[in-house]
């Protein structure tokens, strides 16, 4: 009961911690009516929304990360990793997958977690992608719908691996939370321009 009451603590405060860091984003491509309506919205869905603004204006993804802050970076990588891992088993598989074929975001992912320091999360990264390789990982893209969550029910050393991996993942990022939210109190101009 313990576990569950601390993996819902850490869910609420890196929820907040997105939320305050997009309540707070000064994006010139953003309006004051949609900066007052993206504080409005759950983490996801000022997330979404920032990204479908990227996207409107002609801009992807890649564009839009590489215009945030180094802090806004190292937030934005963690929450939409942590957002979909941390709901069970199954999703830290396929989302790892998913991350690690597309080379780009897990390197991203690595990188900025190694900048914040948290290296028991960079070793669970390293844990995690060295099991894939294994099982022949990253797939690419144009192939990634061969990949399911089901591969655990095919696999038990993988499942295994993943049960464990989710467990240490949980525990873990406790820590990551702590790291980030101690970063955007020291160093706020990291994770938000201020006007």
């Amino acid at each position: 009961m313990d576990r569950e009451k601390s993996l819902e603590a850490a869910r609420v405060q890196i929820s907040g911690l997105f939320f305050a860091f997009c309540s707070v984003l000064r994006d010139p491509s953003l309006n004051r009516g949609e900066r007052y309506y993206c504080r409005g919205l759950s983490p996801l869905g000022c997330h979404l929304l920032l990204l479908t603004l990227a996207s409107r204006e002609g801009g992807d993804l890649a564009d839009f990360y590489r215009k945030m802050t180094s802090g806004q970076q190292t937030l934005f990588i963690f929450r939409t990793y942590y957002s979909h891992v941390i709901e069970s088993v199954e999703e830290l598989y396929w989302w790892s997958a998913f991350f690690l074929a597309q080379g780009t975001r897990w390197a991203a992912l690595n990188e900025k977690m190694c900048e914040l320091g948290d290296l028991e999360f960079v070793a669970l990264l390293q844990d995690i992608e060295s099991m894939l390789r294994t099982r022949n990982h990253p797939i690419l893209l144009a192939d990634f719908a061969c990949v399911c969550r089901e591969d655990l029910d095919l696999d038990t050393e993988l499942r295994g691996f993943f049960q464990s991996a989710y467990k240490q993942l949980t525990q873990v990022t406790v820590g990551t939370i702590k790291i980030l939210a101690a970063s955007i109190r020291n160093s706020p101009d990291s994770f938000a321009e201020w006007k």
